[in-house]
């Protein structure tokens, strides 16, 4: 029987009348197309047939996966084959269609489940969504609380490219803030911190208080300075040279900078500024004070100028050099640029200010210097009478001399204990300490980690030569408690991104960091360990190695040298030396202990600072009160040459002190805890630098000394 398309029945091409009666049949008993019932009579294999007639009624490519992998597989004649194959082959599809290992056997499962009526769709759907986003998603919002979002749920970190411009930034935030206000929250706040916010508002702040603090430190100067000289007038010869001096400074101090020769940061020159300030003030106050007594002596101002430069150029010379060496040793800590710069800027401005006040001091006092006006409202006549009268009167100098080993006993018991804290500050790692307290970045990054992980804006990193080391290193570090969590971020050159659940500026973060870098060593040797805290943590370990095995060491081997070419004495440099090391240690002790009370620790370099600038500033009264010993020496003997020295230079050196430590109190002018800690130890130290050389430590060696004082030179008397 032949098919033919005219006629409306069914007919049928190549078959016979008893297969269309059997496909009839069996299609109304089985309620299936007639033609798959005639493939099956006809003895086609029911297993591929079925796959083949879904793969053509099916449009999804990813179902169409699904059969393939059962096509490809053995035939199944029995249902319990299927079920028993089933979780295999559908787990192995759903891998190949892009689903996780964690979700293919939970949808198997329910697949499963569905298919062999121990639930319904409907049930499976619920459970499968309870899995996949209630569990899932409290999973991922307790994996991401403290990293992406607020621990209270109160708030989300939005983090931007390290490439952004200040002013991008403050876009963005503004932004930021427009949409926020378009969904409804108008009220939320939006802080912005990073290094590049801090850095900016740290730069506009110095700028502030470094004019606050030049402010303060002039006023402070020309008061104490009054006092010092004892006139009002008498003031403007050394400020007219120091004026000068520092203009000479501050511009060759550009033209290096702007050739690339220097380095000067807003500190560097802050302190060059004070430093050129606070020398010049006590070179040309040494030389003025010693003018007026010659000129009290002589009546003539070209002699009492020349007088005063020959008996002061030793002591100004020697205490320039040591200052600049003591300073200048800083620019050995190449790996520390902010110690750097200063050891580079500030020995430039102590010798242009040495050649000032040793060239433009005398010859204007030689001109103005006779002027009654000039010593104004002190009256130079009476003084004159009073000097010749009372030369040899110096009963309270003499009193404090005869008590030198008591005095000397007091200062070695409270250095005892000054020693003890010096030695043992651990100092803290937190730079934010150098930042200005109201500074909205501060706060920013204060409230951060507060309330995200601690870690989260400075994370660690650890590099290892291969992944699978690098995972080793994970499995271990993970279980420390200081460990909020960790990421690999690239698998062909392996980095492992920590972030801790400690503050990262803190001590706490240093002592997981030496944990975890002694956990990667133990894995690999090859691994190394950076980030914030690690940086903070070989910064130090540098710093300190550089300072007290180099710098220190030959800083004051250079400035024994120094003192020993220009007094001739053993014992009094090394009494000068202690003088200056001593005074660094009571002046960093004061301030650790009174900001350890108030419950902040201050940067650990700050006895490096302050032992570095007292060692250089220091030395100048020193030098002044040895060499006025000395010439003293040449007239009477030891015992007795301390007592006059003590009577004609003390006042000058406290106030010199005095001068200096108001220079350096323009540093509580910032706001920042860090710059007033050390403006305290600074000020504090350099005060008690000249009651050392005055009083309490230098002059007691030379009276206890005697004529030994001066081993190995001989003092020649003068007639």
């Amino acid at each position: 029987m032949e098919y033919d398309p005219n006629v409306s029945l069914i007919l049928y091409n190549n078959i016979t009348k008893t297969e269309v009666v059997s496909a009839e049949l069996i299609s109304n008993i089985s309620n299936t197309n007639p033609d798959i019932a005639i493939k099956l009579i006809r003895g086609e294999n029911p297993y591929y047939l079925s796959l083949s007639l879904i793969n053509q009624s099916i449009n999804n490519s990813k179902l169409r996966l699904l059969i393939n992998e059962l096509n490809y597989s053995m035939p199944i004649y029995n249902y319990s084959s299927l079920i028993k194959e089933m979780p295999y082959l559908l787990n192995s599809t759903l891998l190949k269609m892009g689903f996780t290992n964690n979700i293919t056997p939970i949808l198997t499962s329910s697949t499963i489940n569905v298919i062999t009526n121990i639930s319904s769709f409907n049930n499976e759907v619920i459970n499968i969504t309870q899995i996949l986003f209630n569990k899932t998603y409290n999973k991922v919002i307790n994996k991401i609380k403290g990293l992406l979002i607020q621990n209270n749920l109160d708030g989300f970190a939005v983090f931007l490219s390290n490439n952004l411009s200040y002013s991008q930034a403050l876009k963005m935030e503004k932004n930021l803030s427009n949409d926020l206000r378009s969904k409804g929250f108008g009220n939320a706040s939006i802080l912005l911190t990073g290094t590049l916010i801090l850095n900016y508002q740290l730069q506009n702040s110095s700028i502030k208080s470094i004019s606050q603090s030049d402010f303060i430190s002039t006023l402070l100067v020309v008061i104490i300075l009054a006092i010092v000289l004892e006139s009002i007038v008498a003031i403007a010869i050394p400020f007219t040279g120091i004026g000068l001096g520092l203009i000479i400074v501050l511009g060759i101090g550009y033209l290096l900078t702007s050739h690339g020769i220097l380095s000067l940061n807003s500190i560097s020159r802050t302190l060059m500024y004070l430093a050129g300030l606070g020398l010049g003030i006590d070179y040309s106050s040494l030389i003025s004070r010693r003018f007026r007594e010659e000129f009290i002596k002589t009546g003539n101002s070209k002699i009492a100028a020349e007088n005063a430069i020959k008996r002061s150029w030793k002591a100004v010379i020697t205490g320039a050099l040591t200052a600049a060496i003591g300073f200048g040793s800083m620019s050995l800590a190449t790996d520390f640029p902010f110690l750097a710069s200063l050891g580079e800027a500030v020995p430039i401005s102590i010798i242009i200010i040495m050649i000032i006040s040793l060239t433009v001091i005398p010859s204007l006092l030689s001109i103005i210097g006779g002027n009654r006006i000039v010593w104004w409202p002190s009256n130079i006549k009476k003084k004159q009478i009073d000097y010749k009268n009372n030369d040899r009167k110096y009963g309270r100098s003499r009193k404090i001399a005869e008590r030198s080993a008591i005095i000397l006993a007091i200062v070695v018991i409270l250095l005892i204990p000054s020693l003890y804290v010096y030695t043992t500050f651990k100092g803290s790692y937190d730079f934010t300490l150098m930042m200005p307290q109201n500074s909205q970045a501060v706060d920013a990054l204060h409230y951060l980690t507060n309330n995200y992980a601690s870690g989260i804006i400075y994370p660690d990193y650890i590099i290892a030569p291969n992944t699978t080391i690098l995972n080793e290193i994970n499995q271990s570090i993970y279980k420390l408690s200081c460990v909020q969590s960790t990421q690999l971020l690239n698998k062909t050159e392996p980095i492992l991104q920590v972030t801790l659940s400690v503050y990262p500026l803190g001590s706490s973060a240093i002592s997981c960091k030496n944990t975890i870098r002694e956990i990667s060593k133990n894995i690999s040797s090859q691994a190394m360990v950076g980030g914030e805290a690690a940086i903070n943590l070989d910064l130090k370990n540098i710093v300190y190695h550089s300072f007290y095995h180099l710098v220190y060491p030959i800083a004051i081997i250079l400035m024994f040298i120094v003192l020993l070419i220009f007094f001739g004495s053993v014992p009094m440099s090394l009494a000068a030396l202690g003088s200056v090391v001593f005074s660094a240690i009571f002046g960093s002790t004061i301030a650790i202990e009174l900001y350890r009370f108030s419950g902040i620790t201050l940067p650990w370099y700050l006895p490096i600072v302050v032992f570095t600038a007292i060692l250089g500033v220091g030395m100048d009264y020193n030098s002044f009160i040895i060499n006025r010993i000395r010439e003293e020496s040449e007239k009477v003997d030891v015992k007795e040459a301390v007592s006059n020295a003590m009577s004609r230079m003390s006042v000058l050196v406290i106030g010199l002190s005095v001068i200096m430590g108001g220079a350096f109190s323009g540093l509580l002018a910032f706001s920042a805890p860090g710059f007033r800690g050390m403006g305290i130890a600074l000020m504090s130290g350099v005060i008690i630098a000249g009651l050392m050389a005055s009083f309490l430590f230098t002059p007691s060696i030379a009276y206890l000394l005697g004529k030994y004082a001066w081993w190995p030179s001989k003092i020649k008397k003068n007639d």
